[in-house]
């Protein structure tokens, strides 16, 4: 999948929580878009 995951989905809120509760994410971009901002960092 690509291009701004967070917001592409259909419940955005939702998908943020989850990703800010994995321990882990990657991401390789060639610009900066609004799912650079929602990090991993759960326990």
């Amino acid at each position: 999948m690509g291009g701004n995951f967070a917001r592409a989905t259909p419940d955005t809120r939702v998908t943020e929580a989850a990703i800010s509760n994995t321990r882990l994410t990657v991401q390789i971009s060639t610009k900066l878009n609004r799912s650079h901002a929602i990090t991993g960092g759960g326990p």
